[in-house]
């Protein structure tokens, strides 16, 4: 599979990123060792880049991967990268981060840490002392590269006032521009440019429009490898075989019919984050076929008998919280 350098430490990394929120708590809810499986046939079948988040609830899945990898395959595990995110904010709350990650992960060297969905110049603000922490973490040795993440262009304020610093950046962005809030798939782009100018790499988040573009999977994926302001795409998984299918995608390869058949047969939910709803309602006037009841007390609820995951609901979503897992 095709590498590219990423950050400015040297690694070299697949220009696929197998992402690990799909299968964390937040979403598919995987046991660790299923977590672990898909991890280990995406290693074993050439990739070697995963990211995974504190908050995405991977720590056993992705330890019992290094693990079985440390025992199985010592030189693949050698020549993985792994991406993490935190959203601590004291110098405190990253030295346990940073402390904690190293021993799951079984290193003595971070690849990426990113500062994780930062909401705008004053979120920022707010996390100094952690992103100070980080800056000696880095002159250490002990972590290669600093990112940001961030659902909203105010969220990437800070980056290019810290060109310097930060040599990663993981923005929404995927072909039809599902996610994006408050600016256009060209907007940002052309910020995209300016990042690129200034030896930032950029890898995708939402790929896949948080599930909603599951049927178009490899145009998704060849678009973001053709866009010369992305390095690599992020995709998660909740099967091994979706992985597969993937990497079919990655390589320019047909997908074969039994591993097509075998996804068309993975389970697929609408999952709404109620805490995040505005309860506007919107998400359930798109509805199209009755599935999803909208009430001012609770907010939306889906019958998932009714429901034929056609991703209208997601549009209509001005905070983006439904996704099809």
């Amino acid at each position: 599979m095709k590498r590219v350098r990423f950050g400015r430490s040297g690694l070299r990394v697949t220009e696929y990123c197998l992402g690990c929120l799909t299968m964390g708590r937040l979403q598919a809810g995987l046991g660790a060792r299923d977590g672990a499986r898909i991890i280990t046939t995406a290693v074993e079948h050439g990739v070697n880049f995963i990211d995974t988040a504190e908050t995405y609830g991977n720590d056993e899945q992705v330890k019992i991967a290094v693990e079985n990898l440390e025992q199985e395959n010592p030189a693949s595990l050698a020549d993985l990268v792994i991406a993490t995110k935190t959203k601590a904010r004291s110098a405190q709350d990253m030295e346990t981060f940073v402390s904690r990650t190293l021993e799951i992960f079984h290193r003595d060297r971070l690849d990426v840490v990113s500062l994780h969905n930062v909401a705008d110049g004053d979120d920022f603000k707010h996390r100094e002392d952690a992103f100070n922490r980080v800056l000696e973490f880095h002159d250490d040795g002990i972590i290669a590269d600093i990112g940001l993440t961030a659902h909203s262009m105010a969220g990437f304020s800070p980056v290019l006032d810290h060109a310097g610093e930060f040599s990663v950046i993981m923005p929404i962005i995927n072909f039809k521009g599902i996610g994006l809030r408050g600016y256009s798939l060209d907007e940002l782009q052309a910020f995209l440019t300016r990042v690129k100018q200034k030896n930032i790499s950029v890898y995708s988040m939402k790929s896949l429009g948080g599930g909603h573009l599951r049927n178009e999977a490899v145009e998704a994926i060849n678009w973001l490898r053709h866009n010369p302001r992305v390095d690599v795409a992020c995709v998660g998984a909740k099967d091994p075989v979706e992985v597969l299918a993937n990497i079919h995608a990655f390589e320019d390869t047909p997908v074969p019919t039994g591993i097509k058949e075998s996804i068309d047969r993975v389970e697929r939910r609408v999952r709404i984050y109620t805490h995040l709803c505005e309860k506007c309602g919107k998400c359930a006037e798109a509805c199209t076929s009755g599935a999803l009841k909208f009430s001012e007390k609770s907010g939306p609820m889906i019958d998932h008998e009714t429901c034929v995951i056609c991703g209208y609901c997601a549009g209509a979503c001005p905070k983006f919280i439904i996704r099809v897992v």
